[in-house]
């Protein structure tokens, strides 16, 4: 498969500044935000995108009223270089932490910082996911102003004029071969664990995890069962090792984006209270047809998963906005719910997922 296969395979369209995206998620929680520049108004509580990075294309100079989150699926890795709000310079690299001990798998772009990116390697691509929260709004994105960054940030003089413009990759460019993502065996998943400092999930046995972000950004739900305030996004990175047998049947009050880093993959079952069930992969679509980079569990849905072949662990990053809060998640029996009885017609899988790995009380 080449790039442009796999861009059109993926939806994508062209950025208004440089590469391709496709929008992915927009949250139906609407959500006063309580703290930053954002007035009255209320917004959704969290969006994000896929984008394709190739060649010499660069993001340019901008900045968000909120925090950005970059999810690294494959490619080469992105350097990304802020101004952040005290006029220091910083740099990050988003990618594969196996392969450059410097890179991050998640990278957070705190908000209000000037930021760009551009590939690391300009014969290659870069795939990734970005989640914005409180939610991304067109208003919101800022260009420099007139006369440009220099005069505000003259010591960083270089590096602004470096990435103050961008080019589009050529159609030739589009026509090079995919490389396809390296598998993470168990022995690579233990380094990860390790180097993440990633500690035993508290519900999931077999699962590992670490928080990566939560904004300061406080908000109010207007249109859910969120009791009080509560940030407006969360983050945390996921390993399930060989042998999980994956999560029993549970709800959220919030919605969850599952966006997947490497392994295996991950079959999700769903039902709705209309009494319909669905299902959905999250992996690599290159090795699955049929598997998405990002898996959306809608609030107030009940869900189980596990993973498709139990020899393979998988890594992915799990997105809650409004935050995670663990009041929110429920189990059938805290909620004195029998699936059984709520959806007859789904009993083989409802009977299968009830008897998954489970260690919550």
């Amino acid at each position: 498969m080449n790039l442009s296969t796999f861009a059109t395979s993926m939806g994508f369209e062209p950025h208004s500044v440089t590469g391709m995206i496709k929008c992915t998620w927009f949250t139906e929680h609407m959500v006063k935000v309580d703290t930053g520049e954002f007035g009255d108004e209320t917004r959704r509580a969290g969006t994000s995108i896929y984008l394709l990075l190739s060649g010499e294309e660069k993001m340019t100079w901008h900045k968000l009223k909120s925090d950005e989150v970059l999810f690294f699926h494959h490619g080469v890795p992105l350097k990304i270089h802020l101004i952040l709000p005290d006029g220091k310079y910083q740099s990050k690299l988003l990618g594969n932490t196996l392969t450059n001990e410097e890179a991050d798998f998640q990278v957070v772009i705190p908000h209000g910082s000037w930021f760009a990116y551009e590939l690391t390697d300009k014969l290659q691509y870069a795939f990734y996911s970005e989640v914005v929260a409180p939610g991304f709004e067109f208003k919101d994105w800022s260009a420099p102003p007139e006369g440009g960054l220099v005069p505000l940030f003259p010591q960083h003089k270089d590096i602004i004029e470096a990435l103050a413009t961008t080019n589009r990759a050529s159609s030739d460019f589009m026509n090079s071969v995919l490389v396809r993502p390296e598998k993470f065996d168990t022995e690579m998943m233990e380094l990860i664990a390790s180097k993440l400092q990633l500690a035993p999930h508290p519900v999931c046995r077999g699962g590992f995890f670490s928080e990566v972000w939560r904004t300061e950004h406080s908000v109010t739900v207007t249109n859910g069962s969120h009791e009080g305030k509560r940030q407006a996004g969360s983050s945390i990175y996921m390993v399930l090792k060989a042998g999980n047998n994956g999560l029993a049947w549970h709800i959220h009050k919030s919605d969850e984006l599952l966006i997947y880093h490497g392994g295996g993959a991950i079959k999700f079952h769903f039902l709705d209270e209309d009494g319909n069930y669905s299902n959905k992969i999250l992996g690599d679509t290159l090795s699955h047809s049929e598997a998405n980079y990002q898996v959306l569990v809608h609030h107030g849905t009940w869900y189980a998963f596990e993973l498709m072949d139990t020899s393979e662990a998988v890594f992915f990053g799990a997105v809650l906005a409004p935050a995670f809060v663990m009041g929110d998640w429920s189990t059938s029996e805290e909620k004195g719910v029998d699936l059984l009885q709520k959806y007859p017609q789904h009993g083989d899988i409802v009977r299968k997922m009830a008897t998954a790995n489970w260690m919550k009380n």
